[in-house]
């Protein structure tokens, strides 16, 4: 294996021999390459994600994982390879070795691409691997390994100098390549970021000169990107550049604008510094992150009210946004629900614990998804810790540690699992009561007063009923 390649996962060394062996004299030899991230990130020494190969012959890719498929004993018709014909594209899975059968290797065909001004997709045809390499975005994504050599080739004569000085350059002529395809501005914030490494200066100018055509991005792709953003271990990082090249207002107005709002007076901060540094102390997981960069965008319509009722206000907000993003119903829900009860715990000091019938009111607001109750937890954490005076640190830990303790004596005490003992029937039946909104309104009650008591009787709750009946009769 070549020295410059640090591959410390043994399945994907085996998978390059068995694929080196299976070529060997056959017309596919000297012609398959290895590129990409896989590449840049063995030379980086990181870690292993995923396995792209190009074929330098017409229609190569698809070619070249259908013979491969044959040849390895695992191929099934329609289904592995898996063929996309608009992008010359198939993707394979040896699965008759059970040491990589996991590997997903994608192949394509070296290609050279065409973009349409109005295009949102581009339209691909055969090229030679050196046009491959400069149709690429940038240079450290542009070295090849070819299998049949164990040679790691830099057809930009520059990609490894740009690893070596920590440097993220576009292939060739910045302004053409953003015109192309304007998501690559987004990926080359991405890669600054992931990385900790400086933008050249004519790439940096291209990005703020195409910044505008970012609004002919389908949404899913720039979403895709987004996610992979807030991913990142410092995602603040990656908005402030994007504020920078004028691609945030476009993606993020609601962001854009919080920058106009102050979260702090005394010394002034605007509610856009508080979200990011939220944002940066979340957990990497997408709902939460998600969560912290929508937890105030009630803000936006609330700051001439002192910010009543934000929450409820901004997670509907933030609903609408996401819906436009194209996020899942579920991703959805999970930052909705974080945002609605952030402000839950503010009356609260930092020592200070919640009584057991608080903690379970807002447990039972989850209604048993734990998921869902630790991105809203974390949020609510994140929170606290950035705000500029009174940080509560020990605020959530306290609470978690109270649910747990709840947890072990029963569901019912935790609030994960609220049980009524009594229903609508036996009310309308012990009352004599018809079908209608009171009856709603009456359950709502008697749960409120299962989650102050779990333990209340049938009979306790009953009086209570009757009581209510006469207050309101």
């Amino acid at each position: 294996m070549n020295e410059l390649l640090k591959i410390n996962d043994s399945k994907y060394i085996k998978l390059i021999d068995r694929i080196k062996e299976l070529i060997k004299g056959s017309i596919f030899e000297n012609k398959v390459y290895i590129v990409g991230g896989f590449v840049r990130d063995a030379i980086l020494g990181k870690p292993i994600k995923d396995i792209d190969l190009v074929i330098e012959a017409p229609d190569g890719g698809i070619g070249f994982a259908s013979w491969l498929a044959f040849h390895t004993g695992c191929h099934i018709n329609g289904k592995n390879p898996c063929i996309f014909p608009t992008y010359g594209t198939a993707k394979l899975q040896i699965y008759s070795d059970p040491e990589i059968s996991d590997i997903e290797i994608e192949c394509v065909q070296t290609r050279k691409e065409k973009y349409d001004k109005n295009s949102r997709n581009p339209s691909t045809v055969y090229g030679t691997i050196q046009e491959d390499a400069m149709r690429r975005d940038l240079t450290i994504n542009a070295l090849y390994y070819n299998i049949s050599t164990d040679e790691v080739c830099d057809y930009t004569k520059m990609g490894l100098d740009d690893i070596k000085n920590h440097v993220i350059r576009t292939t060739g002529d910045a302004n053409m390549i953003f015109d192309d395809d304007p998501l690559r501005i987004l990926r080359v914030i991405r890669f600054s970021t992931r990385l900790g490494w400086k933008i050249e200066k004519n790439t940096w100018l291209g990005m703020i000169m195409n910044s505008k055509r970012v609004s002919i991005l389908t949404q899913e792709r720039v979403t895709d990107e987004i996610n992979k953003i807030l991913l990142s271990d410092n995602p603040s990082d990656a908005i402030r550049m994007l504020d920078r090249c004028n691609v945030l207002r476009k993606i993020f107005p609601s962001l854009d604008m919080s920058k106009h709002v102050y979260q702090d007076l005394r010394p002034l901060r605007t509610l856009y510094e508080h979200v990011l540094e939220t944002l940066d102390k979340t957990p990497k997981v997408l709902e939460t992150r998600l969560a912290a960069l929508f937890h105030d965008i009630g803000k936006l319509k609330t700051y001439e009210k002192g910010f009543l009722y934000h929450s409820q206000i901004g997670a509907d907000m933030a609903e609408e946004v996401m819906k436009a993003m194209k996020y899942s119903n579920a991703t959805i829900s999970t930052v909705k629900k974080a945002i609605e009860v952030h402000d839950d715990f503010s009356s609260y000091m930092s020592n200070s614990i919640p009584r057991p019938a608080v903690i379970r009111k807002f447990v039972a607001k989850f209604d048993g998804n734990d998921n869902d109750l630790n991105v809203a937890l974390d949020l609510i954490h994140a929170n606290n810790i950035t705000q500029m005076y009174g940080k509560k640190i020990k605020l959530v830990p306290g609470i978690r540690k109270k649910i747990e303790e709840l947890d072990k004596k029963s569901k019912a005490e935790s609030g994960k699992k609220i049980e009524i003992p009594l229903s609508g029937k036996d009310i309308m039946a012990e009352f004599n009561l018809r079908p209608g909104p009171v009856i709603g309104t009456i359950m709502a009650k008697i749960k409120s007063k299962v989650i102050e008591n779990p333990y209340v009787t049938k009979e306790e709750l009953f009086k209570y009923v009757e009581d209510y009946i006469k207050k309101v009769a």
